[in-house]
């Protein structure tokens, strides 16, 4: 039960060590009260507005495309998920016992004649990345073979003799 003339966080004072202060209000609060607002005032329009959703996107520079890689007698095959990977972007370096790869993907962005309203996930990488894979051997580019198939970006290169 609080004390009669108790400040509570509803009804905080309004100055502190004689400074004024504005009253708490939640993150989002004044908006959601704009939105509703419009949602009354304009009928279906408002509320269409009101029903977009905002996503937050954690801002990465760069993103790892997966990949497998398998050591065969003479030969290292790299498989890696390339999909909607730009072809002109892609760098293939190796280097002594190092395999860089390098490359940059776009955001798939829909092809629709209206702005898009809602969006309910952002889960596909885009960007730039960048895949360095440091090996317990030496490989060579001679006999090396590059494709890009079904999605993937397959590499094979030839084992350095020691």
């Amino acid at each position: 039960m609080p004390v009669e003339g108790a400040r509570t966080s509803r009804n905080p004072p309004s100055y502190v060590g004689g400074y004024p202060i504005a009253p708490v209000v939640p993150r989002g609060a004044k908006l959601m009260a704009e939105m509703k607002h419009i949602s009354r005032q304009s009928g279906e329009a408002g509320l269409q507005i009101t029903r977009i959703q905002y996503v937050t996107v954690p801002s990465r520079t760069q993103w790892k495309p997966e990949m497998n890689v398998y050591r065969c007698h003479n030969t290292l095959i790299v498989s890696l998920d390339a999909a909607g990977v730009d072809l002109d972007s892609l760098e293939v370096e190796s280097n002594a016992n190092v395999l860089r790869i390098r490359g940059d993907r776009e955001a798939p962005e829909p092809d629709c004649e209206h702005k898009v309203l809602q969006i309910f996930a952002l889960e596909i990488d885009h960007g730039r990345f960048e895949r360095e894979l440091h090996l317990p051997f030496r490989v060579s580019a001679e006999g090396s073979k590059i494709e890009y198939r079904d999605g993937f970006l397959c590499i094979e290169l030839g084992i350095a003799e020691t």
